[in-house]
């Protein structure tokens, strides 16, 4: 038994009731037992019109890891507040288990109309995913690699250490780098990284910031990991990263360069 649970055990009923909300699912979140009640508390929670409370009760959610909140959850991603949106992405991912096609479609119809930081974290939600078949490996990844830079027309198409500006805004090509590393790391085995998304990896590792500028760095560490990931990336790759301007880039070209 755990102490959240013995505190409640030992509270009394009205007691209990009396607690504030946010203690009551704090209590509820550590003791990890999904009761009715306990369902009962996050559905009350989520319809706080505290937001705070709201991001509270979303991350509970999610910390349970069921599908049986799945459509709790979901509504939450669209929320006026940006913490409690973090937290519904999150959450999201977490409670995709066993029915994944349900929330891989959400994801997809809120990035449609979603600003770019926002169209991030659901991104980076979607590769968390556990993939169930090949074409939920695909419908995810075409849709995250869409808005990587393409190799430029005519080149090779794995680009040939082109340089290329990356057009994209910041918070949508690092959402995607990291949706991709996640899902080539959690469902790689489910299907192998396509074409047009490696090409569109190979670019973002390949182009650089402007002189003194880090702005795409992390995008760039999470696109050659997901290359890794892969086992996608070549010597003419690991060169150029070798060379990057950032530590951990450069790192991790080492280390993908000395990979078998």
């Amino acid at each position: 038994m755990t102490a959240a649970v013995a505190l409640v055990a030992l509270l009394p009923a009205h007691g209990f009731a009396q607690e504030s909300l946010s203690t009551r699912l704090l209590l509820a979140e550590d003791a990890r037992v999904l009761s009715l009640e306990t369902h009962a508390l996050i559905s009350e929670g989520l319809k706080s019109p505290d937001a705070k409370i709201r991001a509270q009760a979303v991350r509970a959610a999610g910390r349970f890891e069921t599908p049986s909140l799945l459509n709790d959850v979901m509504p939450l991603l669209t929320d006026q507040d940006a913490d409690v949106r973090r937290w519904a992405s999150i959450s999201t991912a977490n409670s995709a288990r066993l029915f994944t096609m349900p929330a891989i479609d959400e994801l997809i119809r809120v990035m449609g109309t979603a600003k770019p930081a926002d169209w991030g974290l659901y991104a980076a939600a979607l590769g968390r995913i556990a993939m169930a078949t090949p074409d939920q490996f695909r419908r995810v990844e075409q849709t995250l690699a869409a808005v990587l830079p393409a190799p430029p027309l005519g080149a090779r198409l794995v680009p040939g250490r082109t340089r290329v500006a990356v057009a994209r805004d910041v918070a949508q090509v690092e959402g995607a780098a990291r949706g991709l590393e996640s899902l080539t790391r959690i469902s790689g085995k489910v299907a192998p990284l396509g074409d047009d998304a490696k090409a569109r990896l190979f670019v973002v590792v390949e182009t650089p910031d402007a002189r003194g500028a880090s702005t795409f760095a992390r995008a760039r560490r999470l696109a050659l990991q997901a290359l890794r990931n892969a086992r996608m990336v070549d010597g003419g790759l690991a060169r150029t990263a070798s060379r990057d301007a950032d530590d951990e880039v450069r790192r991790l070209a080492v280390v993908a360069a000395g990979a078998p």
